[in-house]
């Protein structure tokens, strides 16, 4: 009876073991990027279609790494900020869009990090909300991407989303969002720590929203969150991009489509090359 009890135990423990060992095994073979001539890129997905990483690599002769996904997190950003090589170039856009959603709406699929996971608990964030974290998380993922796609150029923008959905998102401050940029703010410093060169990067909203924001109670707070980040990642340099409004350069109300995405890639890649930490802001049109 006591053989049977102890060859049970030892599986029990042996199971989790094996998994554990495994899941770190490929978590490294897929996400040890070396900092070397590289630029790390984060964001969401105005990041992702924003952005041409192959004519970015071109332009700049860097290779390029990219974690921006389609509603990326600050869980996301977290794991990114442990994964990125001391003494790397990162470029970082941390959206309005990133901030006010919902947080059970964030990606969280960047795989399991216990730095992460602390750093949630400690800005109030549920162990139920963890959990929801972690049942996405049972398989390691490929963090880091070298090519995304663009969005086609057409003449008038896609409205995927009714405009009432942002009158209602900037209605009032949500109550999680001091948390949140709180842990954007821990998530600059790690990088600091690690001795890397940050950009930041401000992607721009369509025209027809511009009144939305303007007039919202969150506004206040996410341009004071800006400035924060900027200085707590010594971007105190401030490039403006005006896009040539000519043609059409969004493809929906948050996303350039590629005429957009082009210019950005003009505008910042000079910029990089020559190591001049910025801060990019992006203004669809005068």
């Amino acid at each position: 009876m006591l053989r049977f009890i102890y060859k049970t135990l030892l599986f029990l423990i042996l199971i989790p073991l094996i998994y554990l060992v495994l899941y770190i095994s490929v978590d490294l073979f897929f996400n040890s990027p070396k900092a070397e001539d590289s630029l790390f890129i984060w964001g969401d997905s105005q990041t992702y279609q924003g952005i041409d990483l192959k004519e970015l690599k071109n332009k700049t002769g860097k290779e390029i790494h990219t974690t921006a996904r389609h509603g990326a997190g600050v869980y996301d950003f977290l794991v990114f900020v442990e994964k990125v090589p001391e003494n790397s170039e990162v470029l970082i856009a941390i959206s309005k869009p990133v901030q006010l959603r919902r947080k059970e709406m964030d990606r969280n699929r960047s795989g399991i990090s216990l730095y992460a996971l602390k750093s949630l608990l400690n800005n109030n964030y549920s162990w139920s909300e963890i959990f929801q974290i972690l049942r996405k998380n049972k398989r390691p993922t490929r963090l880091f991407l070298s090519n995304t796609t663009m969005y086609d150029y057409a003449d008038s923008i896609t409205i995927g989303e009714p405009i009432e959905l942002f009158e209602n998102i900037y209605k009032t401050v949500p109550s999680y969002l001091n948390d949140k940029q709180n842990l954007y703010i821990e998530g600059i410093k790690q990088l600091k720590s690690k001795r890397c060169k940050i950009y930041l990067i401000d992607f721009p909203y369509h025209k027809l929203l511009n009144g939305i924001e303007n007039n919202s109670p969150i506004k206040n707070q996410t341009d004071v969150f800006f400035e924060k980040i900027r200085i707590e990642a010594n971007c105190i340099k401030l490039d403006s991009l005006y896009l040539n409004s000519e043609k059409q350069v969004m493809h929906d109300l948050t996303h350039l489509n590629c005429y957009g995405a082009k210019q950005v890639l003009e505008f910042i890649g000079e910029k990089i090359k020559k190591h001049e930490r910025t801060t990019f802001c992006i203004s669809n049109g005068r």
